[in-house]
C-alpha cells in the first residue's frame, strides 16, 4: 500500500460519519437499527472479546470516552447504573438517550478530572477508543484505577520503539 493511500480507511470514516451522522450502530427497542459508521455486529464483537457479565444488576458502569454512546447504552441494557463522560457534549449521545428513553447519566468532564469525589466509585469502567488521544496516557491510569472498585476494562496497546 502506498503512503498516498495507507490512511483512506480514515478518510471513508469520516464520509460515512458525515452521510449516517452516527459512529456506533444502534438496535432500537422495536428492532430497528440505526446505522453507525460502526457495525452493530462489529460493536457486539468487539464487547465480547472483554469477560463482562450479561448480568449487571446492581453494579454501577463507568464509561469513559462514551461519544454517541453504544457500550453506555449495552451496559444498561445488562442491568448497570452507567455514568458516561466525554470531553464534549456530543448531541448524537443525547438524541440516542431519548430515543432510547435511557437513564444514563451524561456528563462532560475531563477524564483527569475523575475522582471518587466527582463521579464516585464503580464495579467496571470501559475505556474504549481513548488512550491514543490523549497528551498523557500514563497519568490518567492512576486516575481510572481510584475511580473503581475491582475491574477496569482497557482497550490495549503496545508501544514500538
Amino acid at each position: 500500500m502506498s503512503d498516498a493511500n495507507k490512511f483512506a480507511y480514515v478518510q471513508d470514516w469520516n464520509r460515512k460519519l458525515g452521510e449516517l451522522g452516527w459512529w456506533h450502530s444502534f438496535e432500537m427497542p422495536d428492532g430497528s437499527v440505526v446505522e453507525g459508521v460502526c457495525s452493530l455486529e462489529g460493536l457486539k464483537r468487539r464487547l465480547a472479546q472483554f469477560p463482562i457479565p450479561y448480568d449487571l444488576s446492581g453494579k454501577r458502569v463507568l464509561d469513559i470516552g462514551a461519544w454517541d454512546g453504544f457500550f453506555s447504552f449495552e451496559m444498561e441494557k445488562r442491568g448497570a447504573e452507567v455514568v458516561a463522560i466525554d470531553c464534549w457534549d456530543n448531541e448524537r449521545f443525547r438524541l440516542m438517550r431519548s430515543m432510547l428513553n435511557s437513564r444514563v447519566d451524561y456528563r462532560i468532564l475531563d477524564m483527569y478530572e475523575l475522582t471518587p469525589a466527582t463521579v464516585g466509585k464503580f464495579d467496571l469502567v470501559i475505556f474504549f477508543g481513548v488512550l491514543y488521544h490523549l497528551k498523557h496516557p500514563h497519568s490518567c491510569a492512576g486516575t481510572n484505577l481510584r475511580a473503581h472498585n475491582r475491574l477496569s476494562m482497557r482497550r490495549h496497546v503496545r508501544l514500538r520503539r
